[in-house]
């Protein structure tokens, strides 16, 4: 009788302690996601802003900044150099190659052709 008592009582502060936690812990949770994309959404509106400012620049070095982010923040080996893909009929295997990673490191991204 004293341990079904007991149980009863564990019971009764179990569901105390989810109703207390799903009072506090979702809105703080709700807050912190809205957070997170409206600092997600700064940081795309500043790329966006980057990406504008280097159409004044020319092919090769818009490429060879695109190799180094892809290098710094993704993390894909730079294969290729900017003088080697700016040309009238650059190397296929070696883009193929570099295009790979890519999809080698995402694979669960969509492409549209």
């Amino acid at each position: 009788m004293a341990r079904e008592k007991k149980k009863k009582t564990l019971m009764m502060k179990a569901r105390k302690w989810k109703e207390k936690m799903k009072s506090t812990t979702f809105p703080m949770m709700k807050r912190k996601k809205k957070g997170m994309k409206l600092m997600e959404k700064r940081r795309m509106k500043t790329r966006n802003d980057e990406i504008l400012k280097m159409k004044k620049y020319n092919n090769r070095y818009r490429l060879d900044t695109a190799f180094n982010i892809a290098e710094a923040e993704l993390g894909i080996a730079r294969l290729l150099d900017a003088e080697d893909v700016d040309v009238g009929s650059p190397d296929e295997k070696s883009i193929m190659t570099y295009v790979a990673q890519f999809l080698h490191k995402y694979p669960d991204v969509k492409v549209n052709i």
